[in-house]
C-alpha cells in the first residue's frame, strides 16, 4: 500500500508566508504612495518653471508680462491655460508701478492637493523670482513671495 501522505506545504507554513508579504507591503506601501505624490509635484513645478522662463523672455520684449491667453495657448498648448481645471495653469499679471505689467503669478494645483505658485517681478523691492505652495488662498501677488519650491 502506498504512503498517502502528501509533501505540500502545511496549512501554517502558509499563514506564515502570508504574513511575511502582508508586512512587506505594509512597509512598501507608504513609500510608493508617497513617490506618486512627489511626482504629481515635480510635474506641475515643471510644468510652471517652463511657463515662467518664457514669460521671464517676453517681459524685456514686450515691456512688461503677457496675460494673453491666446498667445500662452498657441505657444504651450497643452497646458490648458484659463480652464475651470484647478491642473491648468492660471495667469496673473499685476503693476509694480503703475500701468507696468511688472510681475507675474503663474499657479496650478497638483493631482497631490497642493497648490503651486510661480512669481516673477521685474523691478522694485521685490525682484526676482518667488515660488510658493499651500491653499488656493496662498496663490496671489502679495502672498507668493517665497522659495518654497
Amino acid at each position: 500500500m502506498a504512503d498517502r501522505r502528501d509533501p505540500g506545504f502545511t496549512l501554517i507554513e502558509l499563514m506564515v508566508v502570508l504574513g511575511i508579504v502582508a508586512v512587506l507591503i505594509a512597509i512598501a506601501l507608504p513609500s510608493l504612495l508617497g513617490s506618486r505624490r512627489k511626482a504629481n509635484d515635480v510635474q506641475v513645478t515643471s510644468m510652471l518653471t517652463a511657463v515662467g522662463r518664457a514669460q521671464a523672455g517676453w517681459e524685456p520684449l514686450q515691456g512688461g508680462f503677457t496675460d494673453d491667453l491666446a498667445l500662452l495657448e498657441e505657444t504651450f498648448p497643452e497646458l490648458g491655460f484659463g480652464d475651470a481645471d484647478d491642473r491648468a495653469v492660471h495667469v496673473t499679471v499685476g503693476d509694480v508701478l503703475p500701468d507696468d505689467s511688472g510681475q507675474v503669478l503663474l499657479y496650478a494645483r497638483s493631482d497631490s492637493g497642493t497648490w503651486f505658485g510661480l512669481r516673477y517681478v521685474a523691478g522694485g523691492p521685490d525682484v526676482g523670482r518667488h515660488t510658493c505652495s499651500g491653499a488656493a488662498s496662498d496663490m496671489t501677488l502679495v502672498a507668493c513671495t517665497g522659495t518654497d519650491w
